[in-house]
């Protein structure tokens, strides 16, 4: 039997969010989806042309990978660092590659993306009679950690997207990754939850104008639900300093003490000579520095801070024009208003910015498919005025 590398990619990629799932009880079931994914990415890779502007980016992206893993001395903290930027940059390369592929495969589909979804919202509700499920009020399902669940549930929003734009009605399966979202605690993914939300109720909105009316009691409604949540505890404590707190910056506090140890980060980088600056320090750099700063061995919960120590000036760089061109395949074949170009890159951005998107690898393998959702929306759109198809999505 003949193998299709481009199915079997996109079949074992949406995968991804049931296995994350079980990654608390299984924890070596993601580990194994990776390796047939960064195996077939790999092969696609190598039988496939690209532009000189595509070569130019892996070439500088290969020099800082290389360089990083010599940098590194000692062991790693993480043993799955060395692959995440790998999987971001090979398989945004692979979207830009596919994009007509991955479009079918989208559009021709619907029954296995409705079948992930349903059985992830299955697992998810019998996980909630589980006390393991739950850590001091939070929830995370089986996943054993609530960016995990967090994550996951992103990807289940954004193949929800796809589905709505064959049937409406699947917005209702959005609400059970938006209960992952909110009992989980993480203001940052509340933040891109609702970001996901608001443009899939514009994608089943009746019209234009009853989106833009509806938004202010929609707007409420959320905010009732977020203020009897357990996540409105955090955003409570983020924007209150007490007397008795050792520190007393707001920011710090708003930050969940993030900007204290990007502010050591920043220094040490900067501190670094010209090849350092340019290259990295390897993966053990970041976790030496937050040692040091606030005594506790962690990443820097920043794409940019952690590329810049880890692989330098042009990982960061390749980083940042990957994502560049793999967005612009996406989304420039159509004239989308501008808040809608805004929400797509704030569901990357602020991830990057507040917690990190290339390390979690349901966050950067779930962002192609949001994007994918806009475009097929969209495509719907125009085809429907352009031959005077009248009848709505069901």
């Amino acid at each position: 039997m003949k193998i299709n590398p481009n199915k079997l990619v996109m079949d074992t990629v949406i995968l991804l969010p049931i296995a994350t799932l079980f990654q608390g009880i299984i924890p070596i079931i993601n580990k194994v989806i990776f390796f047939v994914i960064i195996a077939m990415l790999l092969y696609i890779f190598l039988i496939n042309k690209k532009s000189a502007y595509e070569i130019m980016i892996l070439i500088m992206f290969g020099v800082s990978y290389i360089i990083a893993a010599i940098s590194t001395e000692g062991p790693l903290d993480n043993t799955n660092e060395i692959f995440y930027l790998l999987f971001f940059m090979m398989f945004s390369d692979y979207v830009i590659l596919k994009y007509e592929y991955i479009k079918y495969y989208l559009q021709h589909n619907y029954n296995y993306l409705k079948k992930i979804v349903i059985i992830w919202n299955v697992v998810v509700i019998i996980s909630m009679f589980f006390k393991t499920s739950y850590e001091e009020g939070y929830f995370y399902s089986f996943t054993g950690n609530v960016f995990r669940s967090a994550t996951s549930a992103t990807f289940i929003l954004a193949l929800i997207m796809i589905l709505i734009t064959k049937r409406k009605r699947n917005i209702v399966y959005a609400f059970i990754p938006m209960f992952c979202i909110f009992s989980g605690g993480s203001r940052t993914y509340l933040a891109v939850g609702l970001a996901i939300c608001l443009a899939m109720y514009y994608m089943i909105a009746p019209s234009k104008k009853f989106f833009w009316c509806s938004l202010i009691p929609m707007a409420l409604l959320f905010v009732s639900i977020i203020s009897n949540s357990s996540i409105m505890d955090k955003i409570d404590s983020s924007l209150t300093v007490s007397s008795t707190e050792y520190y007393q910056d707001p920011l710090i506090k708003f930050t969940s003490g993030r900007s204290l140890f990007w502010k050591a980060d920043m220094e040490a980088f900067f501190s670094s000579n010209l090849v350092e600056q340019l290259f990295g320090h390897g993966y053990r750099f970041v976790y030496d520095i937050n040692q040091s700063a606030i005594y506790n061995r962690i990443w820097a919960h920043n794409d940019f801070i952690n590329i810049l120590l880890c692989y330098g000036f042009v990982g960061l760089v390749s980083y940042i024009l990957m994502f560049k061109l793999m967005f612009e395949k996406c989304m420039l074949h159509f004239s989308f208003p501008k808040w809608i170009k805004i929400i797509a890159v704030f569901v990357w951005l602020f991830n990057a910015f507040f917690n990190m998107f290339y390390t979690y690898a349901c966050a950067s393998a779930s962002y192609p498919f949001i994007l994918f959702g806009f475009s097929l929306f969209w495509e719907n759109k125009i085809t429907r005025e352009k031959y005077g198809w009248k009848k709505r999505l069901e």
